[in-house]
């Protein structure tokens, strides 16, 4: 459910008032401790849609920066999480690919360090972390540019968390080929069948690369490599809910959209 309403960016009665839930809020678990840290996501997301809606006043915008603040806040908890995580949990690089690819839509592996993970449920943690942290990190961008809207990219907020929306987004595209199986690894044990690997990996995508495509400062070529490979598990998965995508890039960019 809590996957749901950050993808729709629109928080449930039963989030907001927290459903007397029973969460492992320690560290120790680190699946559910990004379940805590992120629950607000869809509430902040909501919220800030809806200050962007009204007239930029002086209530309006010292609105807006209480959310931005809250926001910093919620991606700085995500940040120290992270950077307090175990090398298991570390990916490392397998290969490195110094140059954009010609043909973005049909690329296996996009520019820089192809990444490989101890295990598939490793990969899939960080990814959801990677795609909750470019989200909240598009709450401040989407925030401070409706606050600011003349001189924003001067703001030192700014320039940090388009950083940091961008490293995330470039994390996530990092694990494609261990997802599908087009590097060195796969997501995969291996007692498991080819065909029921690339289904774990195609569907542990779907939404990591959603997250990523939705963001309105991604390049061109970057979107179409996401769309690239989202195809891929359309067409090789059995997946078809990985083409439900909307962008301004997609009926001009890619054949037959």
């Amino acid at each position: 459910m809590l996957i749901n309403c950050i993808r729709q960016g629109k928080p449930t009665r039963q989030l907001e008032v927290g459903m007397n839930w029973l969460c492992d809020t320690t560290e120790d678990d680190p699946l559910a401790y990004l379940t805590h840290c992120t629950i607000e996501l869809p509430s902040l997301m909501e919220k800030t849609r809806r200050v962007c809606e009204r007239q930029r006043n002086d209530e309006s915008m010292a609105d807006m920066e209480a959310l931005i603040e809250r926001a910093c806040h919620l991606e700085a908890t995500m940040q120290n999480w992270a950077a307090s995580l175990s090398d298991e949990w570390l990916p490392y690089t397998t290969n490195y690919i110094p140059e954009k690819p010609v043909d973005p839509l049909n690329a296996e592996e996009w520019v820089g360090p192809v990444h490989g993970f101890n295990d598939a449920h490793k990969a899939s943690v960080l990814n959801k972390l990677h795609s909750c942290h470019m989200l909240c990190a598009a709450v401040i961008l989407n925030a401070l540019e409706w606050l600011r809207p003349y001189d924003y990219p001067m703001d030192d907020r700014y320039i940090h968390t388009r950083w940091i929306e961008q490293r995330t987004i470039d994390d996530i595209c990092s694990s494609v080929p261990f997802f599908l199986g087009s590097g060195k690894q796969r997501a995969r044990t291996p007692d498991q069948m080819n065909t029921i690997a690339d289904l774990i990996g195609g569907y542990s995508l779907i939404w990591p690369l959603h997250a990523a495509a939705s963001c309105p400062r991604i390049s061109k070529d970057q979107w179409l490599y996401i769309y690239g490979r989202l195809a891929k598990i359309a067409k090789e998965c059995g997946l078809e809910q990985a083409l439900l995508i909307s962008s301004e890039f997609k009926d001009r960019s890619v054949p037959g959209a």
